[in-house]
């Protein structure tokens, strides 16, 4: 097994980074808190699942990759493992969004860089990862709860997006973000301003890969960051809209869900790291 020294650093008034190398993904540290997760009944776009309105206490600080897991950072995991990366994905080509043989993560249909999000992913793909990424360097690394998520892409925000109400233009990449590459194909990780964690494209480019099971409304859901193992298991919660998505699924508090064996463009992943 390799080991790679832990990097830590502070700069003043930024966030703690934690970094094991450069095969790995870097990390932020998130503080402790608390916050009602779910939207308001006034807000707009507002969904049924997206309540009922409750507070969470996340009682622990932990760390989440400053950017989704990236294209050059799944290769890695690749090579090592050799993991079976299938031989389909759905993707959006010519105005047509159905699934195509022939592409995987490597072949998505335009040009990528090690910097792009890894889309074309399954849950099982990205539990993989986190698996392998845990071995590598004796660290508890993980995907976040679907609380851990809004908690971190929020980042002290009550708005609709982490940075207001409205959607603006170039904050991100969706279908009506303003962007040159609205509804075309991904952003390299970082393009747009980070939040106020230091923490890059939560909202929009790729949905993200949660540990929850799907459930309907938040009712009996846990209140303290924890993962919701209830519910149908064979979907599982995504986060953040998309490059192809509206605008008004890229709110803080909108969910999502997707089959757990299915590999999409637009849905990748980021990591959480238990301190």
């Amino acid at each position: 097994m390799r080991h790679h020294a832990l990097v830590i650093w502070r700069v003043s008034n930024t966030p703690v980074e934690l970094w094991d190398g450069a095969d790995f993904p870097k990390m932020i540290v998130v503080p402790a808190g608390e916050y009602t997760m779910g939207s308001p009944a006034s807000e707009p776009n507002r969904q049924a699942n997206e309540g009922p309105r409750h507070r969470v206490r996340i009682g622990y600080s932990f760390a989440i990759s400053q950017y989704t897991i990236t294209m050059g950072e799944y290769a890695r995991f690749v090579a090592d493992t050799h993991h079976d990366v299938g031989e389909a994905c759905f993707t959006i080509e010519h105005g047509e969004y159905r699934l195509r043989e022939g592409r995987d993560w490597r072949r998505v249909g335009f040009t990528q860089t090690g910097n792009s999000p890894r889309g074309c992913v399954n849950r099982n793909d990205a539990q993989a990862y986190v698996s392998w990424l845990s071995k590598r360097t004796s660290h508890t690394y993980r995907l976040l709860s679907e609380a851990e998520y809004e908690y971190a892409n929020r980042a002290g925000s009550v708005n609709a997006n982490w940075w207001g109400d409205d959607i603006g233009k170039n904050r991100t990449v969706c279908d009506g973000c303003g962007s040159a590459l609205d509804n075309r194909q991904l952003a390299a990780v970082g393009s747009f301003a980070a939040n106020a964690f230091d923490l890059y494209d939560t909202t929009g480019n790729t949905w993200s890969w949660l540990s929850d099971c799907w459930n309907a409304n938040y009712a009996g859901a846990p209140t303290d960051g924890s993962a919701n193992a209830d519910g149908d298991c064979d979907l599982h919660v995504m986060r953040g809209g998309s490059a192809h998505s509206p605008a008004k699924e890229l709110r803080s508090a909108a969910r999502s869900r997707h089959s757990f064996s299915l590999r999409n463009l637009p849905v990748g992943f980021r990591v959480a790291r238990t301190l």
